[in-house]
């Protein structure tokens, strides 16, 4: 609803600061390491995985990172360092609000 764009980027502000300040339960990282394993696991069978590796590996400017570095990767993050990185990025400063405004339908 373009008419609550104010009032939906204030609420999203003020989850984002809520989150910023601090985690709310150590159980919501477990979740998300549990389903990106799985999803990897799932990718892997159905050579998606595959397909982004290959594609990673002739890019220049994208890290090439193999199958056992990425899980390692998601296995180490840890609440501390989450907090960390939500403290360096989530920032207002580099906020971009942009709303999609409703398009009038053309009668033909």
């Amino acid at each position: 609803d373009p008419n609550r764009v104010d009032e939906l980027v204030k609420e999203t502000q003020l989850v984002i600061n809520e989150f910023k300040s601090h985690l709310k339960d150590p159980k919501h990282l477990a979740n998300y390491k549990k389903q990106y394993f799985k999803n990897m696991e799932t990718q892997v069978k159905q050579n998606s995985f595959w397909r982004g590796y290959l594609l990673a590996s002739l890019s220049e400017t994208q890290k090439f990172q193999t199958y056992q570095q990425k899980l390692a990767l998601v296995d180490a993050m840890t609440e501390d360092k989450l907090q960390i990185a939500a403290e360096d990025f989530l920032s207002e400063e580099d906020t971009l609000v942009a709303t999609l405004l409703p398009q009038d339908k053309l009668d033909n």
